[in-house]
């Protein structure tokens, strides 16, 4: 359950994204600060990423494929945030694109629920890759290291 619910969040993510990137905000002309680029053509791009990455995990691929979708976009985000954050930029994340204000949200609380978010996406994709990885196994199926590679 907890990977559709991530999965559903993922997709309406990348849907408010492409909404966003097509509007008329002065925000989407002015440049993102990691990859220099517009937040148009950025919004775009990435939430592309992210309702493929979403119809993925919402298809009937494996569990722990739609884990490992999860976990790479979740991980691409966080190291997103923390590129920007080196490089100075402390303003709230406009991860939902100019959506936040038709839900009449801050642009601060915004930025708060999508860390939660964020943190959620990967709670649970790499707990299902850690339950998969050492609980789910066959017995016997680990790894033997063989003499050579000493």
């Amino acid at each position: 359950m907890g990977m559709r619910v991530v999965s559903v969040l993922l997709l309406a993510a990348g849907a408010a994204k492409l909404a966003s990137s097509f509007g008329a905000a002065r925000i989407l002309d002015q440049q993102e600060p990691l990859f220099h680029l517009t937040f148009r053509a950025f919004f775009k791009g990435v939430g592309f990423i992210e309702v493929l990455g979403a119809a993925l995990c919402l298809s009937h691929i494996s569990f722990m494929r739609k884990a490992a979708v999860l976990a790479v976009i979740s991980f691409c985000i966080l190291c997103y945030r923390y590129g920007i954050a080196l490089m100075g930029y402390h303003q709230p994340c406009n991860c939902l694109g100019t959506f936040t204000e038709t839900l009449g949200l801050s642009p601060s609380l915004a930025d708060d629920i999508m860390k939660m978010i964020l943190l959620l996406m990967l709670s649970v994709s790499a707990g299902a890759l850690c339950l998969e990885h050492w609980l789910l196994r066959p017995v016997g199926s680990d790894c033997k290291v063989s003499d050579r590679a000493l």
